[in-house]
């Protein structure tokens, strides 16, 4: 009786390990065809930009609950946007050095979609 459940154990055992090797292999097909499907995005700002965005993401925790590491984050949206950042952290030095504005990338965002906001709000002038 012993042999036998031993058996029937091994037997389960293998076919979770298959399915589990038949989920992997479903997302990566997934993976790959999502991203030949979908457009790369790129960076074209200054790097310095990217480092205060990620920065300010982390900083607020709207991003896996707060629980992503710096190092995660650079990793995952340097993915997400082909921008290669090699030393982020000494590039952060250089923001919290700056005099005159230290958030300015942040403050050209808040600009620009206010300026957004405004212009949709406008409503055409009927004749």
């Amino acid at each position: 009786m012993a042999d036998f459940l031993t058996k029937a154990i091994c037997i389960v055992d293998e076919q979770v390990r298959f399915v589990e090797e038949q989920i992997l292999i479903s997302q990566k097909a997934a993976n790959c065809s999502y991203h030949q499907k979908k457009e790369k995005l790129k960076w074209t700002g200054a790097v310095v930009s990217f480092v205060e965005l990620c920065y300010a993401l982390e900083a607020v925790g709207c991003i896996n609950a707060g629980s992503i590491t710096l190092k995660k984050m650079f990793d995952v949206l340097s993915d997400i946007f082909d921008i290669e950042v090699k030393e982020f952290s000494r590039t952060f030095i250089d923001v919290k050095n700056r005099v005159k504005d230290r958030t300015s990338f942040l403050d050209e965002l808040k600009r620009a979609l206010i300026e957004r906001i405004e212009k949709a709000e406008e409503k055409p002038l009927k004749k």
